[in-house]
């Protein structure tokens, strides 16, 4: 959060001390009329160091970032290279400004305040985020109209005497009040308690943070609203009530059923944004021209915006009374425990890359077969098939072995996995201490004791500037016209930041186990001989957040599946590297598999799968050296997988298990089964007879439909 802020606090600073500067200059005191100036100027100098900074990121090449993300990664020099500059900036700039405008300045910065704060509220509210692009421009333009209008105004401009504040804010108070309640506490709380199991932070840290999120911006939108005009606060205050009345009736009507919000573009028809458009600018001009000159539109918009707020009050705290939000925030979850810890003897490693085809490495294998040269032990099984086709059925079976059983569905079959294996707790007795990092969901209550890193009372805070803008976003997403929606578009990985998970592992981003690999690095521990860690990764699941240079892209617009399959390769390889640097790599097993390739569904036309479905099967058995990666075409699946492990940490009844891959024999007929299951809606078997690469191979073998 330090590193997020830094950049800010820097220009803050920046124009404090520019402030005190000029005023010392001018030499005025401390009488009551330089109150508001010192404030105004404050401002002034503000921006115009954001747009030192913004401006120089700009033109470095980022200028659809944030001042905050371009310095995401930067360390603390990187702020004293910035800072001693922009300080001295800050000295002369007030310094040169009153030698050059000083019949001016005052008139100046106060128009150039007020037509700034309301560029940045319009900027904001078109596109969703300030970035370093949109704060130039807005600027610029800031800039240019304040000149005009302080050369050519002659008039002047009358601001408010610190005691009609008061007035002022009681008739301010509906319009801000009801904006702030709708867009900072009403609709994000509505989307929480609507979507329980979607959002994973604490109701009560939730609510707080936006209750005093929204008094802080509150409390900073009536500052700049009493820092301009008089002529202008009424219009502006008109403006904020039709703007409330209209974010009501487009939440509650307009809208109408809003598209899923799948990573896509979202679109509307040119016809369906324009008629929107009009609606409001319609609606929002006519209280402003009308209210300025009649002073009962204003009184009406006032009470529409107390009666809004009103029964949205009412409506949140039935909600809340109705509502069970008990459980969210502490549960049981797999932590971080022991994940970076190796035993002193046998350790057996399964990386679980979601979703990674066997077609993506062969790709990768054709096109750049020199990236895989961490790979060179192993033998790639080109061949291999999965059991399912997806997590919540797949990851019960990676753990147990359990072969599936007709009729069972999702649910069923995850109880009976658990029930008919004794293969984790066969594990544990042998001596070995397992990890495994996955969700919790994955697991059964009957393993839970032999789980090193399960805990019953996991407890996930909230993040305070992730949780409030992310559900900011929301809700604006919800108010605002088609128009401005795009610029609040929210991405599952948002949802996930507003939680600081702690130690509780994750499979939403991969990252944070890569910064926790190079942070930490891997060790071994003394306290036992065997280990077993089975880590659950995003891998090559879309979206494709993670580019193959371990960047991260919340979107997944900018990556592909090949891309983020290196990405997610290069983390395993560090591990590899940590593993040959402790003198572990030799005498472990690794695995490197995936719940299953790309999902084979049922298509009617063919009568069989639309695409063919290969889960990655990389194998390095205990004591493996090569000098390339082998590719073998033998028909293994991941039934082999168990009796690997069991026979790799010692276990002399490991044949009890099944075969292990070696001792497949590449030329005997061996069907393979993969099952297709979507909730309790169908269950789909196919049979694959010979390469599981050729569809023709693939064919249904049985169909139950609910």
């Amino acid at each position: 959060m330090e590193q997020r802020c830094a950049a800010y606090v820097l220009t803050i600073l920046s124009g404090v001390i520019s402030s005190v500067v000029l005023t010392v200059i001018r030499k005025k005191g401390h009488r009551e009329k330089e109150d508001m100036t010192f404030v105004k100027s404050v401002f002034f100098f503000f921006f115009c160091s954001y747009f030192l900074i913004s401006a120089l990121k700009w033109f470095l090449g980022s200028p659809d970032n944030t001042l905050s993300e371009s310095f995401w990664d930067a360390d603390y020099r990187t702020y004293i290279h910035y800072g001693i500059p922009v300080l001295i900036f800050s000295v002369l700039m007030p310094i040169a400004s009153e030698v050059v405008l000083r019949p001016k300045l005052t008139k100046l910065i106060g128009v150039f305040d007020s037509i700034m704060f309301i560029g940045l509220f319009m900027a904001y509210i078109s596109r969703g985020v300030i970035s370093n692009a949109v704060f130039c421009t807005t600027f610029a333009i800031s800039l240019i109209i304040t000149v005009i209008i302080t050369y050519l105004y002659k008039k002047e401009i009358i601001y408010l005497e610190k005691s009609d504040c008061r007035k002022y804010i009681w008739d301010l108070a509906p319009a801000v009040v009801t904006l702030l309640f709708m867009t900072g506490v009403y609709y994000p709380n509505e989307l929480y308690l609507n979507n329980l199991d979607e959002f994973l932070n604490p109701f009560g840290q939730s609510i707080f943070i936006l209750l005093f999120g929204s008094v802080l911006l509150g409390a900073a939108m009536f500052f700049c609203l009493l820092l301009m005009p008089k002529a202008w606060i009424k219009v502006c205050n008109l403006a904020l009530s039709g703007m409330a009345v209209m974010g009501y009736l487009q939440a509650m009507f307009l809208n109408g059923e809003l598209q899923a919000l799948t990573g896509d573009e979202q679109t509307w028809s040119i016809g369906t944004r324009l008629v929107n458009a009009l609606i409001w600018l319609m609606v929002v001009s006519l209280i402003c021209v009308v209210g300025y000159r009649k002073e009962i539109v204003l009184k009406i918009s006032k009470w529409i915006c107390v009666y809004i707020c009103l029964i949205q009050i009412v409506t949140l705290g039935y909600m809340v009374v109705t509502t069970d939000v008990s459980t969210n925030g502490s549960e049981k979850a797999l932590t971080t425990q022991n994940s970076l810890e190796l035993a002193t003897d046998d350790n057996v490693l399964v990386f679980v890359l979601d979703m990674f085809d066997s077609s993506v490495f062969q790709e990768i294998l054709e096109k750049d077969s020199e990236f895989l040269a961490p790979l060179s032990d192993f033998t790639f099984y080109r061949n291999a098939t999965s059991a399912f086709g997806h997590t919540k059925i797949s990851l019960p079976y990676l753990l147990t072995g359990t072969q599936w059983k007709e009729g069972l569905n999702a649910e069923q079959y995850h109880d009976y996995a658990y029930a008919n294996s004794d293969a984790l707790r066969t594990i544990s007795q042998q001596g070995c201490d397992i990890g495994v990092y996955t969700k919790v969901d994955y697991l059964d209550s009957s393993v839970y004791d032999v789980i090193s890193n399960y805990s019953d009372s996991a407890v996930r805070n909230c993040n305070i500037v992730s949780t409030y803008s992310t559900m900011f976003r929301t809700s604006m997403y919800k108010l605002m016209p088609f128009i401005f929606k795009q610029g609040f578009t929210y991405y599952t990985r948002d949802i996930v930041e507003m939680v600081d998970a702690g130690e509780i592992w994750t499979i939403e981003n991969d990252l944070p186990f890569y910064n926790n690999l190079i942070k930490q690095g891997l060790s071994v521990n003394d306290q036992y001989q065997k280990a077993f860690r089975f880590y659950h990764m995003v891998g090559d699941h879309e979206p494709y957040y993670l580019s193959e240079d371990l960047q991260y892209d919340k979107t997944g617009r900018e990556n592909s599946a090949y891309s983020q399959a290196k990405g997610c390769l290069k983390i395993v390889y560090e591990y590899l590297n940590q593993l040959k640097t402790l003198g572990k790599y030799e005498d472990a097993t690794i695995i490197i598999t995936a719940d299953h390739g790309q999902i084979a569904t049922y298509d009617s036309e063919v009568e069989g799968p639309a695409i063919t479905s290969l889960p990655i099967m990389l194998v390095k058995e205990r004591g493996s050296s090569q000098d390339s990666l082998y590719v073998s075409d033998v028909p293994v699946s991941q039934t082999e997988i168990m009796p690997l492990v069991m026979k790799s940490l010692g276990n002399p009844d490991w044949a009890d298990y099944g075969k292990t891959f070696d001792e497949i024999n590449s030329k005997q007929e061996r069907p393979r089964y993969y099952v297709d299951m979507l909730d309790n809606k169908y269950m789909i078997q196919f049979v694959i007879n010979g390469d599981a690469n050729e569809l023709a191979n693939w064919s249904t073998y049985k169909m139950i439909w609910e």
